[in-house]
């Protein structure tokens, strides 16, 4: 038959063979790019390395024997011994560099794949050129692409070639060079059996039994053979101990395998202790010692015993067999990936279940904390608290009116114009009005003050009264359990629809500044007519004369002659001071001019603004009371901020949920479709593992 470009024998391969061998390859071939395509459909991270080599070696019908090892442990040597002739260069130092294709050819010729294409050699050629090789390596040295090569083919006329078999010399692992391992585990994935080379006082070490587990194992190599080399360099005990422990230890080994009975068995006795160079030198005619010959002869019958059995179904079994282990490693993949889904789906669900209940939860907290605030009467109590503190304070303001506009008299600004021009009608009410915008300035930084007091922290120990301070704490201490519920609750929602353990929602800050009271009590209008200032005298003395009158004209009234009297001192008083006012006006120096004029315009400044604040009433309940409103809205305000942040928190997180929900239909629509083209996909595996366990 005939294999990449190279004569091998025919004579044993009919045609309904050969037609059955070319159906097979690609039945084959046609597989592995199928699990390929299944691989890559459901992103199984599958190493396909070993069963593309094994699919390569079909392309030529040479049954490849790899004799593999670590260097110097005689595996040139010993394919030296098989050929009968010293065709490959031997020593303690590695020097097998490339591989090397011991086959059936009717003449001996060797020849050379380079870069470049084939070329025919000389055997003295062949072995300067490895020398050189060898040299260039050890020296670390670029190999002259002249003398390199990729692979040598030895042809010979040879009875165990022409039965197909092809000896592969690979160059030794734990030889120092990492060009030498790629090739020797290339070899061990492409050949299709292989004669592990183990040195007699040395053998089976850890790393030999690693390679001979992947060889069997991940490779599915069945056909091997140990030959326990060097026999003739142990001591006569040493090998009567060798020959008699080692079967032991191989059989422990084999034991130690995950390998079906019918591999395993004929595996026991696949032991061979040899001695190559022995063999070699009585094949060539030398003498050597007979140590070892009888079991290299007996590796040779069974080799040969394998060569008379079906090698097309030997050389097409081993793909196959990788094959299989590839399409179960993707079934277990599948199913896997498959668990992996349903884990998935069902964390999906749960997902949103904890998220529709934590929805509820923020809800209810809300709506307690509502509750809790409306039932405690928080904002009826505040209000009650300042009034009365207001009435106490305004009442103390009002009659402190007279001695604010006196301290504010001297940083008045003067009146322009003369005398007689600062006693205008309208002079008199622009100066009114000044006066009066001064007490109001001044009731505004005392209200301020107050306020302050109202809304401040006390220590406990002043005994002062704080009532907006106490209602916006009584607030938080009512809230603060559902409150911390809440922010917990919020901050575990927010990890969860996030996926962010490290995410953390804004707190809301119940107890932060206090907001503007003032802003109902700035800009009191004051109704001030133009007046004169003889006018004003009038008026006030006008005023009392209608409060005597009232008193004598009130029958019930509880005022006796003494009280009369005095109304009537007082009237006098009034008229003779505001006489003595007139005349200063009047006739005074300027100095006393202005002083008698803001005296007078004081009096009527106080009362005016007086009527402002108390609405005509000169009583201070009704501002008190617009002030406690304003005090409880503020508290209110701040109670419906502090439900108004749990309800733009609760929408918040019920957004985030909206995505999460869109992405967990998302995503379990994504892992059913998954689900569909793995169960697809598996339906495939399990027909194609189906049909190449009946072809096997």
């Amino acid at each position: 038959m005939t294999g990449s470009g190279f004569d091998v024998r025919t004579d044993r391969i009919s045609a309904g063979d050969w037609s059955a061998w070319q159906q097979a390859r690609e039945e084959i071939e046609k597989a592995v790019a199928e699990a390929k395509e299944i691989a890559e459909r459901v992103e199984a991270k599958a190493d396909f390395t070993a069963l593309d080599k094994a699919t390569r070696a079909l392309q030529d019908h040479a049954f490849r024997i790899g004799v593999i090892g670590n260097f110097s442990t005689g595996k040139s040597t010993l394919i030296n011994a098989m050929i009968g002739a010293e065709m490959l260069l031997t020593g303690v130092l590695p020097l097998t560099a490339r591989l090397a294709e011991i086959r059936y050819g009717p003449s001996d010729r060797i020849t050379l794949l380079t870069e470049n294409g084939v070329e025919e050699v000389s055997q003295e050629e062949f072995n300067e050129r490895n020398k050189k090789l060898k040299a260039a390596e050890e020296a670390g040295k670029p190999v002259d692409p002249a003398i390199d090569y990729l692979k040598a083919i030895i042809e010979l006329d040879r009875p165990l070639l022409r039965s197909g078999l092809v000896f592969v010399d690979v160059p030794g692992h734990n030889s120092g060079f990492s060009s030498h391992e790629a090739i020797a585990d290339d070899a061990m994935r492409s050949c299709d059996a292989l004669i592990a080379v183990l040195l007699a006082d040395a053998a089976l070490g850890k790393v030999e039994s690693d390679r001979l587990e992947t060889a069997l194992l991940d490779l599915e190599h069945q056909s091997v053979f140990i030959a326990v080399n060097k026999l003739d360099t142990l001591r006569p005990e040493q090998q009567t101990e060798l020959i008699a422990e080692f079967p032991k230890r191989w059989a422990r080994f084999l034991d130690s395998l995950d390998l079906p009975s019918e591999i395993k068995e004929p595996l026991r006795d696949r032991v061979y202790f040899i001695d190559s160079f022995n063999t070699l030198q009585r094949k060539l005619g030398r003498s050597a010692p007979d140590t070892g010959v009888k079991e290299f002869a007996r590796l040779e019958r069974d080799l040969a015993a394998m060569a008379d059995g079906d090698l097309i179904a030997e050389k097409l079994d081993r793909p196959r067999r990788v094959l299989l282990r590839q399409l179960a490693d993707l079934q277990r993949t599948i199913k896997d990936q498959y668990r992996l889904l349903d884990a998935d789906a069902e964390k999906l669900l749960a997902h949103r279940q904890t998220i529709d209940g934590s929805i509820d939860k923020l809800e209810r907290i809300a709506s307690e904390i509502r509750r809790t605030c409306e039932e405690a009467g928080i904002l009826r109590a505040c209000r009650q608290s300042v009034r009365h503190a207001a009435e106490i304070r305004f009442t103390n303001y009002l009659d402190r009116l007279p001695a604010w506009a006196r301290v504010g008299r001297a940083d008045r600004p003067r009146p322009d114009g003369n005398r007689f021009m600062r006693l205008g009608p309208h002079r008199v009410r622009a100066r009114i009005k000044l006066i009066a915008a001064e007490l109001l300035n001044r009731f505004q930084k005392e209200l301020l003050r107050f306020t302050e007091e109202l809304a401040s922290r006390g220590d406990g120990n002043d005994g002062a009264s704080r009532p907006i301070w106490q209602a916006l704490q009584d607030t938080y201490d009512l809230a603060e359990p559902a409150l911390y519920e809440f922010e917990r609750e919020i901050a575990r929602m927010w990890q969860e629809v996030l996926s962010d353990p490290n995410a953390r929602p804004p707190v809301a800050d119940l107890r932060g500044a206090i907001q503007d009271l003032l802003k109902d009590f700035t800009g009191i209008p004051l109704e001030i007519q133009p007046v004169g200032v003889t006018t004003l005298i009038m008026r006030n003395v006008t005023e009392r004369i209608q409060e005597i009158f009232l008193r004598l004209a009130d029958p019930g009234g509880s005022s006796d002659a003494s009280d009369l009297l005095k109304a009537v001192w007082e009237l006098q008083q009034e008229i003779t001071a505001g006489l003595q006012q007139l005349a200063s006006v009047l006739v005074g120096t300027d100095a006393e001019v202005r002083n008698a004029l803001d005296e007078l315009l004081e009096k009527y400044a106080c009362r005016a603004v007086a009527a402002a604040l108390t609405d005509g009433t000169g009583n201070v309940a009704t501002l008190a009371e617009r002030y406690a409103a304003n005090a409880e809205r503020v508290v209110k305000n701040r109670q419906d901020a502090l439900l108004g942040f749990l309800h733009d928190q609760t929408n918040r997180v019920r957004s985030l949920y909206d995505n999460t929900v869109r992405t967990v239909e998302a995503g379990l629509e994504e892992v059913r479709a998954k689900k569909a083209v793995l169960l697809e996909d598996s339906t495939r595996l399990t027909t194609l593992w189906s049909a190449f366990e009946e072809a096997r």
